[in-house]
């Protein structure tokens, strides 16, 4: 278990081990978003960022277009995300380290990745915090051209990633719709959102309070220790103790703080699915149940 901790949530020195030993193989993001300042990330990618780092924006990059379905943050189809990653050059050797500094936009690009079948990603522990904190510098220079790997197939041939969509990692709306008609015993259904949201004292955005019925809420931030800071493996199989046994349903507000539920799962061998429409995908629907309070 701590193997796999180890491997999804790596240090700044392992990351900049990484880059001096095999920058090549290396793409490291810069995921840092705000919601409530859609263009704050990018201006702080600009004022400082890890040398030969890209930037990935929650809406543009790591979301697909707003439609009838999917909530707020719907995800990128197959073709969008193949896009990105060719323009990011990644190859199927290629190490993808997603940052940003709190936590949950990494999260989403490592889901992602995993999902459309590149698994070779992590995120860096602690965020661009920790890594300044560790004496390393911020660049604020566009990254170089990454290198093209050649195939053979032909000039500027690249060994693209072969992406495939990984459905067992993914609830639908119709998928939390059985759960609740199998009278909620096959698997657990995590909230990630803060209590008074799940509770339904409070939504700032959604148009319906509260959340689907049976679930528990997990607040997202409760596996962080710091911002963008996971907690210990053990730590971790101890908050999630009551569903250890099982394969959770995840879900937030829109599909993103969700994966940090997610990926700390994962940490500890725990295979869960996101619901990626999340509350806002749910609520749309005004025939499906919503519960308040604490039960």
């Amino acid at each position: 278990m701590a193997d796999q901790w180890d491997d999804l949530i790596w240090e700044p020195q392992r990351l900049k081990d990484r880059m001096v030993q095999c920058p090549k193989q290396t793409l490291v993001v810069d995921c840092r978003f705000r919601l409530d300042d859609v263009t704050s990330g990018r201006r702080a990618y600009e004022e400082g960022h890890i040398e030969g780092a890209v930037y990935a924006d929650l809406e543009r990059d790591l979301s697909g277009p707003k439609g009838d379905r999917g909530g707020r943050h719907p995800l990128p189809d197959k073709e969008s995300f193949a896009a990105l990653l060719t323009r990011w050059h990644v190859t199927p050797s290629t190490h993808v380290i997603a940052y940003d500094d709190g936590g949950e936009m990494a999260a989403r690009l490592w889901w992602l990745l995993r999902y459309f079948g590149h698994d070779h990603a992590s995120v860096l522990q602690g965020g661009i915090g920790a890594w300044t904190r560790s004496g390393y510098d911020l660049w604020t220079a566009a990254p170089d051209a990454r290198p093209v790997v050649q195939t053979g197939g032909g000039p500027g041939d690249q060994a693209r990633v072969d992406l495939r969509e990984r459905r067992d990692l993914l609830a639908t709306r119709e998928d939390v719709q059985a759960w609740l008609g199998a009278g909620n015993q096959r698997s657990a259904l995590i909230d990630s959102r803060a209590r008074p949201r799940f509770k339904g004292d409070v939504e700032p955005l959604d148009p319906r309070a509260g959340h689907i019925p049976g679930a528990a809420c997990f607040f997202f931030g409760d596996a962080l220790s710091a911002p963008a800071t996971y907690k210990s493996a053990s730590d971790l199989t101890l908050h999630y103790a009551s569903v250890l046994n099982q394969s959770p349903i995840v879900y937030c507000g829109s599909g993103v703080t969700a994966c940090v539920n997610v990926l700390a799962l994962f940490a500890i061998g725990v295979r869960s699915r996101l619901y990626a429409g999340s509350w806002s995908d749910w609520c749309q629907d005004e025939q499906n149940p919503v519960a308040t309070g604490d039960s």
